[in-house]
């Protein structure tokens, strides 16, 4: 009677997550592309389970998951030289086994280590004891300061406009990834020659891209960075994945291979205000960009009205906070991550 007892007993009791032995139960899995050939790519599931890729093919993580638990996989350690991205990574198992995980992998861009110019012309230089702009060749220019902006730099070394405004240098590319001409009248989006890194260029087709969405910047499940009316407490992962959320849109632009990539992700602070041509007079109410390689940047409608374009660098020491780089004044500052804003996106 005992022994008949215990045994009922343990048919009861599943394994280490408490489940029941008769549940089901399912496997998470998918496929690897783009990996280089020598080079290794870590997966984890549900922040702990993990599995080493080496080669492009099928996969799957160890162990099973009862039906009714919900799985995120995420990259954990990427491969050197190489971005990889997922998609279909997330949900609830529902009767059957994932097995359509996307995990793809791109070579990412060689970074040159230069910066761009700021925009500022050889007119936009200041003299003593006034604030009206004067040449930066005048002897007035040259009294205050004989190394002004406008009389260094690649603005006055390399100042040719067929690629771009004075010091800058671009190059249109097609949807496919190709190189285009200065002349084309369509491109989706431009290579920085000066810096490697090639960006997304917006539409004004009310489509994913378009100019006028905006997002806001939860990043941490761990983290507390959404206010919930009288604290910050960690965003769900829910509100990270969101297609208002700039996780959700970078996941989605890189679901849709933009310019032939899947790699994109949010820029550096510094990388985005590099793209500020502080040339512009911001009192015009005109984009501070080169909108001949970038059309379509917005001066106002996020939160604030600023034209604010949000950045992946954190606030160090306030965690509901990441940099802002506005595009219609060229200032910088650190904008509550529950706010909206614009993205452009960078790989």
């Amino acid at each position: 009677m005992v022994m008949m007892a215990l045994a009922g007993g343990l048919a009861g009791c599943g394994g280490g997550d408490g489940g029941s032995s008769d549940e089901a139960r399912y496997g998470v899995g998918g496929t690897l592309s783009g990996l280089a050939s020598g080079g290794s790519v870590v997966v984890q599931l549900n922040g702990a389970n993990t599995v080493t890729l080496t080669a492009n093919g099928s996969f799957v993580f160890g162990g099973t998951l009862a039906t009714g638990t919900a799985y995120v996989v995420a990259i954990k350690t990427q491969p050197s030289g190489q971005a990889c991205t997922v998609a279909h990574g997330s949900g609830t198992l529902a009767g059957r086994a994932v097995n359509d995980v996307a995990v793809t992998c791109a070579d990412t861009p060689a970074a040159t280590g230069k910066l761009p110019d700021t925009g500022i012309t050889a007119s936009q230089c200041y003299a003593v004891a006034s604030d009206a702009l004067v040449s930066c060749t005048s002897a007035a220019a040259k009294a205050l300061n004989p190394a002004q902006d406008g009389m260094t730099g690649r603005d006055v070394t390399s100042s040719s406009n067929a690629d771009g405004k004075l010091g800058f240098s671009y190059t249109k590319i097609a949807a496919d990834g190709s190189t285009l001409p200065a002349s084309a009248t369509t491109w989706d989006c431009v290579k920085d020659n000066i810096t490697g890194l090639m960006w997304e260029v917006k539409t004004a087709d009310g489509g994913l891209r378009d100019v006028n969405k905006t997002y806001t910047h939860y990043t941490s499940t761990t983290e507390a960075q959404f206010w919930n009316g009288s604290a910050y407490v960690p965003p769900t992962q829910a509100q990270i994945d969101a297609a208002t959320n700039t996780v959700g849109y970078v996941a989605a632009v890189n679901a849709a291979g933009l310019c032939g990539k899947t790699d994109w992700r949010l820029p550096t602070v510094d990388e985005l205000q590099g793209l500020v041509d502080y040339g512009v007079d911001y009192t015009t109410d005109k984009p501070m960009i080169d909108e001949t390689y970038f059309p379509n940047t917005a001066v106002s409608g996020d939160t604030w009205g600023w034209g604010g374009y949000w950045a992946s660098s954190p606030v160090v020491g306030s965690p509901d906070s990441a940099w802002y780089v506005n595009f219609g004044y060229g200032d910088v500052y650190g904008n509550d991550r529950g706010n909206t804003g614009h993205v452009r996106l960078v790989r």
